[in-house]
């Protein structure tokens, strides 16, 4: 985003504002109060939740990584290119797996222990 038209734009959608309302003691008021009360509290109101929405983000960012690895310390699970099949190996056998039996296992061990709920469908 470049900051000195961004800027620009915003100052010259205010002059604008100024302009149309001037004649208008209400509406020029309510212009008044929403820059100087309502915009600050939006904005910082704004801030907050984005920071908010961040560090969830992170901690299930960081949650996914670890199921992902425990997920698959416990179940070995291999992908053949040449002959594009899932295996699975349970310790003494390998068994073929097609991918949808692969999403719902992921899945449901997610529904088990709760984890990433909300992100059950963004681990892949």
């Amino acid at each position: 985003m470049d900051l000195a038209n961004t800027t620009s734009k915003l100052h010259t959608i205010l002059d604008d504002l100024i302009c149309k309302h001037k004649d208008n003691e209400y509406v020029y008021g309510r212009l008044i109060n929403y820059v100087e009360n309502l915009l600050p509290i939006a904005l910082n109101n704004a801030t907050e939740i984005n920071k908010q929405r961040e560090a969830r983000r992170t901690i299930l960012s960081a949650n996914q990584d670890e199921f992902t690895s425990r997920f698959l310390q416990k179940n070995h699970y291999f992908y053949s290119p040449p002959t594009e099949l899932f295996l699975h190996y349970d310790g003494f056998h390998f068994v073929i797996r097609n991918e949808d039996d692969i999403y719902h296992q992921v899945l449901s061990t997610i529904s088990y222990e709760k984890c990433l709920q909300d992100w059950r469908h963004k681990v892949n």
